[in-house]
């Protein structure tokens, strides 16, 4: 990771074991987008990767989910990934889940996450 450390997760589970609790600054207004950096170490290109999504506690509802395929990682290179359009309120939160295919995704690595405003 840039910094020097990131959130390791076991490809062998299906848990939301990273999660991030999305800030709301006083001045927030509008879209934002949300995005994670994530690297995988892979034995192959077989099968589903990790998930990541944003999720309302409040309204107990998903506000959007992406999953990504092995083949579609580099092994040991982080890549950004856009998540969904969301706007900041209390309550939300981002999370990353493996899928389960520890023959085949060792393991997953969450350098980040990032809000950008939407058009920015």
């Amino acid at each position: 990771a840039e910094d020097g450390a990131a959130a390791k997760q076991p490809g062998r589970t299906l848990e939301w074991s990273v999660a991030w609790d999305i800030p709301v600054p006083k001045d927030a207004a509008g879209t934002y987008v949300l995005r994670a950096r994530i690297r995988i170490d892979k034995k192959s290109d077989t099968g589903p990767a990790f998930h990541i999504g944003a999720y309302d506690n409040v309204a107990k509802k998903s506000l959007g989910e992406i999953r990504i395929q092995a083949k579609d990682m580099p092994n040991d290179e982080y890549k950004w990934h856009d998540v969904c359009e969301l706007e900041l309120k209390p309550g939300r939160y981002a999370y990353v889940a493996p899928d389960n295919n520890e023959a085949h995704v060792t393991a997953i690595f969450t350098d980040r996450f990032e809000l950008a405003p939407k058009g920015k």
